[in-house]
């Protein structure tokens, strides 16, 4: 248990008593802990050629899992995008960061559909924030600002 790291071996080792403790606060602190949560996010160039504003962002949640669907947009096609995560009080902040991959790329607009999904989100984790960095030098836009479906 990686959780158990956190603990001196000597203190597992004197009791059972002292074993079990540190057991049951590892179990109970995969759903509070913050440092627990994993981030799987994947994004495509998508065509949506015809729609001058892509679809907003939706987010679905389930127990400890939240999932991020949206667009993004960067001024060229020659663009990757990247996600993190953070939990900061009771707010899952997914950053999207676009960084262009080439030097030179065809000079028009590009929109990248990308799914950010959390999981081992903690319950305390009642809001989620989403913004994208990087397109713009010094410009952010937050693509998703809300409460946790229920």
């Amino acid at each position: 248990m990686r959780c158990l790291s956190r603990f001196p071996a000597t203190d597992l080792r004197t009791t059972g008593v002292a074993f079990t403790a540190a057991v049951l606060m590892c179990a109970c602190s995969s759903t509070t802990d913050p440092s627990n949560v994993a981030l799987r996010f994947t994004s495509a160039q998508a065509n949506v050629a015809n729609q001058l504003v892509p679809p907003p962002a939706t987010v679905v949640a389930t127990a400890g899992a939240i999932q991020i669907t949206g667009y993004v947009t960067t001024p060229t096609p020659c663009y990757h995008i990247a996600a993190s995560q953070n939990v900061v009080d009771t707010t899952l902040v997914v950053t999207l960061t676009a960084t262009s991959s080439a030097t030179a790329c065809a000079q028009v607009l590009a929109t990248f559909q990308f799914v950010a999904a959390a999981t081992g989100v903690p319950s305390t984790v009642t809001h989620v924030r989403a913004t994208q960095t990087g397109a713009v030098a010094g410009y952010s836009t937050v693509l998703v600002d809300q409460a946790v479906p229920a």
